[in-house]
C-alpha cells in the first residue's frame, strides 16, 4: 500500500484522487490547503483526513505538491524532510532560485516534477511518430484558450507570471518532448500584457535546438476558444497533434 498526501486540494488533486481511486494499492490519507473548507472538499472525496501544511507528511510515503507554485519549493522540503517522497505538480517554481533548490532536493530524497501531458496517449504516440519520420525540420506548438479561472490570484505576479508561465509550461514541455533527443540551446520570447494585467496574457517563444531546428510554441489567454495542438515535420512526413477539444 502507497500512502498519499496532498498539499494543496485545487483542481488537479481532483484529477489525482480519480486516479487513486482506479488503484488498488494506493489511498490519500491527508489533504492540505490555505482553506479548510477546499481541504475539507477534497479529503470528503478521496476518504482522507484534513490537516495543515505544517503536520505533512504525517506519515505518508509521498506528498504531492499542487499549492501555488511560489510555495512549491518549501512543501517539497517540508515532503523529503519528513521522509516522503516530493511530486511536484507544474510549474515547477516561481524563481529560478526556489527551482534550482528543488532540484537540489533530489539529493536528499526521492523529488519527482510532473508535467501531466508526458502521461497522456495521444501525446505518447506523436512523440514516437516524430521518433520514426526522421530529424524534424518544422515545429509549432500552440496553446491558447481564455484567462484561468482558478481565482483572481492567478492572474497576479505573485502566482509566478502570466499566460506563459501558467500554460506555455505545458505547451513547451510538448515541443521539448517531440522535438528529443534534440537539445535547446537558445531562446527567444515576446511576451505582450492586456491594459487590466501586470503579467503577460499572449507569448511566442522561439526555441533553437542543436541540430538547426527552430521551433515556435505560443502560449495565449486571449483566444475565445481553447486551442491545444502541435505539427511536426521531416523532409518527407509530417505529424499533427490535436489535444482540444476531442484528444
Amino acid at each position: 500500500m502507497t500512502s498519499l498526501a496532498f498539499a494543496g486540494a485545487g483542481w488537479v488533486t481532483a484529477v489525482h484522487g480519480l486516479a487513486v481511486d482506479a488503484l488498488d494499492h494506493v489511498r490519500v490519507v491527508h489533504v492540505a490547503s490555505r482553506r479548510n473548507v477546499s481541504a475539507g472538499r477534497r479529503a470528503e472525496q478521496t476518504g482522507a483526513a484534513v490537516c495543515r501544511y505544517d503536520e505533512l507528511p504525517r506519515g505518508a510515503d509521498a506528498v504531492v505538491v499542487a499549492t501555488p507554485p511560489a510555495l512549491h519549493r518549501r512543501e517539497a522540503a517540508r515532503a523529503v524532510d519528513g521522509g516522503a517522497a516530493a511530486l511536484v505538480e507544474s510549474p515547477l517554481a516561481a524563481t529560478l532560485d526556489d527551482a534550482d533548490q528543488i532540484v537540489a532536493l533530489a539529493a536528499r530524497g526521492p523529488v519527482v516534477y510532473a508535467e501531466n501531458l508526458v502521461h497522456s496517449p495521444v501525446v505518447a504516440e506523436a512523440v514516437q511518430a516524430c521518433r520514426r519520420i526522421g530529424e524534424l525540420i518544422h515545429l509549432e506548438v500552440r496553446f491558447a484558450q481564455g484567462r484561468p479561472n482558478g481565482g483572481p490570484q492567478r492572474l497576479e505576479p505573485s502566482w509566478g507570471g502570466g499566460a506563459l508561465f501558467d500554460l506555455g509550461v505545458h505547451a513547451l514541455a510538448v515541443a521539448l518532448l517531440l522535438a528529443a533527443p534534440a537539445r535547446v540551446v537558445a531562446v527567444e520570447a515576446d511576451l505582450a500584457a492586456g491594459d487590466d494585467l501586470d503579467v503577460d496574457d499572449d507569448a511566442s517563444v522561439t526555441l533553437t535546438f542543436d541540430t538547426g531546428l527552430r521551433a515556435r510554441v505560443r502560449a495565449s489567454w486571449r483566444a475565445a476558444a481553447p486551442t491545444w495542438d502541435a505539427q511536426a515535420a521531416s523532409a518527407t512526413s509530417a505529424v499533427r497533434l490535436e489535444l482540444v477539444p476531442d484528444p
